[in-house]
């Protein structure tokens, strides 16, 4: 069985995974997923009579711990289980930047101009406190 995914160190969720099973007949070969989706999740699969190999390709959805089977002649297959962890995708992080006049002085009662530079979309609040003596 040869196993690979997009991410050789760790499988995040819409990752595509592959299995392959060498030596089959087209209706020799099985495979079942469980996974934190639920039992027998869909799971593509390709025969290619000429190489009598078949691929599998799942994209896991859900993160969490999946076991995978897989079964030649309704016999377990040697390496079965397969087991991997889906990573979730990781959080977007959020910078900002804050550049101007306004930021390294400022006279009581007047405006301080400065600019806020950030990939968010959300609402941020910048304080600015002060004196500072320097």
């Amino acid at each position: 069985v040869e196993t690979k995914s997009s991410s050789e160190s760790a499988v995040l969720v819409g990752d595509e995974v592959n299995f392959v099973i060498r030596n089959v007949s087209s209706t020799d070969y099985n495979i079942n997923i469980d996974g934190p989706a639920g039992f027998n999740s869909y799971c593509h699969s390709h025969y290619d009579d000429n190489n009598k190999t078949v691929n599998f390709r799942y994209v896991p959805e859900v993160s969490g711990r999946y076991s995978v089977r897989l079964y030649n002649k309704q016999s377990e297959i040697f390496e079965s289980p397969i087991e991997f962890k889906v990573m979730p995708l990781p959080e977007p992080r959020i910078y900002l930047v804050v550049k101007g006049d306004g930021i390294s002085k400022g006279v009581v009662n007047k405006p301080a101009s400065f600019e806020e530079i950030t990939n968010s979309s959300g609402n941020l609040t910048v304080s600015i406190e002060g004196p500072i003596d320097t």
